[in-house]
């Protein structure tokens, strides 16, 4: 069995998937600590500490500096279904400071290195403020 931070580790051949995925689809990835929301329209934040008691979620998605969603790996072979209580608590935990103009956030997602779920694209901008959308 891989360490947690182990780059064999198979949570993180999930993110390696999202992160391609995620730069395709046109966003902009960020580590936690180098985050600048003025750096690009459509970010994706890694490690993103959420508020007190909600933990920390695998990427936060942010449109023109706003938070609107998050994205959640898991190893291959994990029942997607069994997280949804997980990535719903994430969605709730936005952190007072950010200006989320929804809450709790309308995109949210978990992802294995098998999944074949959608990423959104930045176009999503047009559309987000419209719907939820719940991909699991």
């Amino acid at each position: 069995m891989s360490p947690a931070g182990s780059s064999n580790a198979p949570e993180a051949r999930a993110r390696a998937r999202i992160d391609q995925a995620l730069t395709e689809a046109g966003w902009t990835l960020q580590d936690r600590d180098d985050m600048n929301l003025a750096a690009a329209s459509s970010i994706a934040v890694r490690e993103f500490k959420l508020d007190k008691g909600h933990g920390y979620v695998d990427y936060m998605l942010f449109l023109d500096g706003h938070p609107v969603g998050v994205c959640e790996a898991k190893p291959a072979g994990t029942a997607l279904i069994g997280v949804e209580h997980q990535v719903k608590k994430y969605v709730e935990g936005i952190p007072p400071a950010l200006d989320a103009p929804y809450t709790p956030l309308p995109f949210r997602s978990a992802i294995s290195s098998e999944t074949r779920s959608p990423v959104w694209t930045a176009s999503a901008r047009s559309a987000w403020s419209r719907r939820p959308v719940h991909v699991v």
